[in-house]
């Protein structure tokens, strides 16, 4: 005959019988609360989206996405701080889609950092020419973007920036002197330059800032700036007047940083 437990030791074994089985039933419910959230959180930046590509940003409210939703306008100030909030949700998921599609592009490029370099440019013309709304809800703002914004509108810049940093350490590009850039130039560029390093670092990618003269630092950030005008011009209509197709625009322009063998391919 098994032996009792005494009456302290019983109880004890029972009260935690208990709390474990409270913890994992509060440990569901927070689980389904998350899993919610999340599904929401998608329902809501699908359904702001889709105002975006249809009607533009002024079409987006509190109260279009809510009754698209099928919720109250209150309840959607749980997940986004407002019409800002809402179109800050989607230019978030944007962004990672955006930076999902260029990093694929540069891995199936190869090894070759110039390749590198030339698949990230075409797929980001590509992608904005097939989503023009949503790559000018990112980069056509007329107003600021909010300072909790920031990320989003700089990742698909840093992925350019890292493809470039991969072929200047490998096969630097001509650039002049740096003694031959404007002083205010010159000085306005060393924290980036600092910056870019220590990202490459991370990356990395084996360079250091005795490697990356301002020089370079100042010809990266002109070539993503003639990157990005030419895709924006192109996204907007503004090179109808004078080619319909701006892919060997970007070509030419590419040609010279990687080299024709490349960016004609």
């Amino acid at each position: 005959m098994q032996a009792s437990l005494p009456p302290n030791r019983e109880s004890a074994k029972v009260g935690g019988t208990i709390v474990k089985a409270e913890q994992r039933t509060m440990s569901e419910v927070t689980g389904r609360r998350q899993q919610h959230r999340q599904e929401m959180l998608a329902d809501i930046v699908t359904t702001t989206r889709a105002l975006v590509v249809a009607d533009g940003p002024g079409a987006v409210t509190i109260a279009a996405v809510a009754s698209q939703i099928g919720v109250t306008p209150p309840a959607l100030y749980r997940y986004a701080d407002g019409r800002d909030g809402l179109l800050g949700l989607v230019r978030e998921a944007v962004a990672a889609e955006l930076t999902a599609e260029l990093l694929k592009a540069q891995s199936a490029s190869g090894a070759q950092p110039a390749a590198q370099v030339v698949a990230v440019c075409r797929q980001l013309r590509t992608w904005a020419l097939r989503h023009r709304p949503e790559f000018a809800l990112m980069f056509a703002s007329m107003s600021p973007l909010p300072t909790d914004q920031y990320p989003a509108a700089t990742r698909l810049a840093r992925v350019f920036e890292e493809a470039v940093m991969r072929l200047w350490a490998t096969q630097p590009f001509p650039v002049p002197a740096d003694d031959t850039l404007p002083p205010q130039l010159r000085t306005g560029l060393v924290g980036y330059r600092e910056r870019l390093v220590t990202r490459a670092v991370e990356a990395g990618i084996p360079i250091s800032v005795a490697d990356l003269s301002v020089a370079a630092t100042a010809a990266l950030l002109d070539y993503w700036m003639r990157v990005y005008g030419l895709i924006m011009m192109e996204v907007n209509g503004h090179l109808q007047h004078a080619i319909d197709d701006g892919q060997p625009l970007l070509d030419a322009l590419l040609s010279q940083l990687v080299g024709t063998s490349y960016a004609s391919q």
